[in-house]
């Protein structure tokens, strides 16, 4: 630690072996030299090999408070960090100014895989507060979700029911690969209601729980009895499916020129929250061809084709590209291809 009071925020295992800590540092000293210490409580990332030895640290912030962080690795192996800041100077990238020293927005940092370098830097918040921010991953488009509560209502934020000032609602903010805003909505009713976690299930739907003040709007009336919060649990449905969009990977020329030779197919379900799930197969032209359960296509006799992908979930879902087919063997009138 610092020479000050630090606390932790989560904690990771890394793809490459070891762990990731994330939490705030009170001072730039000892331990937490990683970058420049902006002032009054930075995000303060160390990576452990597992033994446990520090391999790097990393602080990041601004001039007043950065908080509660929580760290994700992603498939490039690089970190995506969400917290709150207060800051709007340093590292942070706000779009909206603070009102006043207290006033929090959401922060989500993307770094390489070595901490050291931010590959991208967003805020998300109002004029109002956010707080009790939680980041997951959602598996089948590499995108985020993260979730809170909020009393914002401006600047991109979706509100609260304001039935009672100042209250919260608890929120969800779906982020794409590149960290840009989705879709944003807020649950819950007249009292306060707060999200303290939130994932997206390999179905392509969401669940968030929380605590629950209210018993109206978005929260089941209850015969519960006592004060406090009572334990929310939300489930949205998936979204349903719009469209199956089959290309070539690398966006490369759809043909096949050498004997024998293969072309990449990839097939994409949108929206890409849903599972990427396809059946491939070759409609037959004036070529033949083969392909694999990975889309792999390989090339038979000249001509056309057609690499044809279909949905598992829903075989109303299909697409297709044409694939044209050159340089394969011809001896004594036929093709040599295989067959």
């Amino acid at each position: 630690g610092s020479s000050a009071s630090d606390y932790p925020g989560s904690i990771i295992e890394s793809l490459e072996g070891g762990y990731l800590i994330a939490g705030t540092a009170n001072a730039g000293d000892s331990l937490a030299t990683g970058g420049s210490f902006q002032g009054n409580g930075d995000w303060w990332l160390v990576k452990l090999d597992v033994n446990g030895n520090v391999e790097w640290n990393r602080l990041l912030g601004g001039s007043r408070s950065e908080m509660a962080p929580r760290v994700v690795q992603t498939p490039d192996s690089g970190y995506v960090v969400a917290g709150l800041t207060t800051s709007n100077d340093g590292d942070v990238v706000r779009n909206v100014p603070p009102v006043d020293l207290y006033d929090a927005n959401v922060w989500v940092v993307k770094l390489d895989k070595t901490g050291q370098n931010i590959i991208w830097n967003k805020c998300y918040g109002g004029t109002s507060t956010e707080t009790d921010v939680y980041l997951s991953l959602t598996p089948n488009d590499h995108g985020f979700l993260i979730s809170g509560a909020t009393s914002s209502d401006d600047h991109g934020m979706p509100g609260y029911y304001k039935n009672i000032i100042d209250f919260l609602d608890g929120f969800m903010l779906k982020l794409d690969e590149q960290g840009e805003s989705e879709w944003i909505q807020h649950y819950g009713g007249t009292s306060q209601d707060i999200f303290f976690a939130s994932y997206a299930l390999e179905d392509g739907s969401y669940v968030a729980c929380g605590g629950a003040g209210s018993d109206d709007y978005d929260i089941p009336t209850h015969a519960f009895t006592g004060s406090g919060d009572k334990l929310w649990v939300l489930k949205l449905d998936a979204p349903e499916m719009d469209s199956v969009v089959v290309r070539t990977k690398a966006n490369v020329a759809a043909s096949i020129s050498t004997k024998n030779g293969t072309l990449d197919m990839t097939a994409t379900i949108y929206p890409r929250v849903l599972p990427q799930n396809v059946t491939w197969s070759i409609v037959p032209g004036t070529g033949a061809a083969s392909i694999n359960a990975n889309g792999v296509v390989t090339a038979e006799e000249d001509g056309t084709v057609w690499a044809k992908a279909v949905a598992v979930n829903n075989p109303a879902m299909a697409d297709s590209v044409e694939i044209t087919i050159t340089g394969q063997e011809v001896i004594g009138g036929s093709v040599a291809g295989l067959r």
